[in-house]
């Protein structure tokens, strides 16, 4: 069931304020007990048309914990809701319990489509759950002919899974205009290179490699962009790790009981590195992150550029150079700089100099040996 509807809005719209998290419930889920008072679900609803049908209806986008996400660094407590049948949206709800200031932030295949905040649980949720669904936001109907319903929500399902893969293009793959940052940053054949970035794709991987110099876990995930973390941390199973203490806890409990869970949470924590997921008060060690130290993880601008630039462009006025263990990089003379913004304009991009970000985006990978 619905829980029951307040503060209505604009006649297309309503408020909610979902129940909060309790000890109970994060027993049940063997979540961090940290996690209390979080919102047990988060619910926007609202008229738009539908999918498979000529005519409008009332909309139900519900969200649920992910409680392998929860963060807890000093203060601040972050947890990650996902839509029931997956897809490209997903709600990030912060809390600093210093302040008492909640922040909830809904993204699409990791840009922010909004923002809203309060002073207390009560005030947050209404501003959140008020601004209603995204025009392209899945979202359940249950009202009118079952048949109807079903259709439609199955055609709902649909468009979130082809929206997920739609999702994934890297930059550069976009025909429309975009914005390059460009600067020098050491070569990997010595001397400069002229290396371009998409803007965006510059910010993050500049917070990437700020994250990188964290000192715990919790502060890692906190710093780390949020549209990164998840493919990151699901690389840890990968390499042999328990993907989170709720998959641990439902491979060995048996009786159920809090003393039981007590002991297997110990168990968890003593477990050797590599073989768990790291907590968020573990010391952060750089040289556990999977991918990074092969130069796999994150994408390096000087490889990427072959992506994310012309080919001609990259052919005509660049040089590929090949590693056997760090694969093509593209490298750009900077003394040939107008011809190359002159190409790379007139084949519609905006080009900004911005070297302090791309040398930040480019991180300590400057340094890498061929």
């Amino acid at each position: 069931m619905l829980p029951k509807p307040r503060f209505p809005l604009d006649g297309n719209f309503t408020a909610y304020i979902p129940r909060q998290l309790t000890s109970f419930d994060l027993r049940l889920a063997a979540a961090a007990p940290e996690a209390v008072g979080f919102p047990g679900k988060i619910i926007y609803s609202g008229c738009r048309p539908c999918l498979t049908w000529p005519d409008s209806r009332n909309f139900v986008a519900e969200y649920r914990p992910r409680f392998e996400t929860f963060i807890h660094a000093g203060s601040c407590r972050k947890l990650t809701y996902t839509w029931v049948s997956g897809g490209p949206f997903h709600v990030d709800v912060l809390h600093n319990r210093e302040t008492g200031e909640w922040n909830i932030y809904k993204f699409k295949a990791g840009q922010l489509i909004s923002h809203a905040c309060g002073q207390g649980y009560g005030e947050a949720m209404i501003h959140a759950s008020g601004i209603g669904l995204d025009a392209e936001e899945p979202a359940f109907t249950f009202g009118g002919v079952p048949e109807e319903c079903q259709r439609e929500n199955l055609a709902q399902v649909e468009s979130a899974g082809e929206a997920e893969r739609d999702g994934g293009f890297e930059p550069g793959e976009d025909s429309s205009p975009q914005t390059l940052v460009f600067g020098a940053v050491p070569s990997v054949l010595g001397g400069s290179n002229l290396v371009f970035v998409p803007r965006e794709k510059a910010r993050e991987l500049a917070a990437i490699s700020e994250a990188l110099t964290a000192r715990t876990w919790g502060e890692f995930k906190l710093k780390m962009p949020a549209n990164r973390l998840p493919e990151l941390l699901t690389t840890f199973p990968e390499c042999g790790a328990w993907s989170s203490f709720d998959r641990y806890y439902q491979a060995y409990a048996q009786s159920g009981a809090r003393e039981e869970r007590e002991i297997l949470w110990r168990e968890y924590r003593d477990l050797a590195a590599g073989q768990r997921m790291p907590l968020d008060d573990d010391a952060f060690e750089v040289n556990a992150v999977p991918g990074l130290s092969e130069g796999n993880w994150p994408e390096r601008p000087e490889q990427a550029m072959l992506r994310w630039l012309p080919p001609l462009i990259c052919g005509r006025l660049g040089r590929r150079v090949y590693s056997r263990r760090r694969g093509d990089h593209l490298i750009f003379d900077p003394g040939r700089a107008p011809e190359i913004l002159a190409a790379l304009e007139a084949a519609g991009y905006c080009c900004c100099w911005d070297e302090d970000l791309v040398q930040r985006a480019c991180g300590s990978r400057s340094t890498m040996v061929l």
